[in-house]
């Protein structure tokens, strides 16, 4: 829920700067690029504690 909160914010944000496509992009995938990168943290995370335990 909180990824389509954030997203919805950077559309408002897009549209309110008038951002053309090519300047929108960068806060997208760098907010994607961050969202896998936590969620593969948070899967090794996850594996590591549960087969030591």
């Amino acid at each position: 829920m909180s990824c389509l909160y954030g997203i919805v914010y950077l559309l408002f944000e897009a549209e309110q700067r008038c951002w053309s496509l090519g300047l929108s992009q960068p806060p997208f995938v760098s907010f994607s690029v961050g969202q896998l990168i936590s969620a593969g943290l948070i899967a090794w995370s996850t594996a590591t504690h549960f087969t030591r335990a």
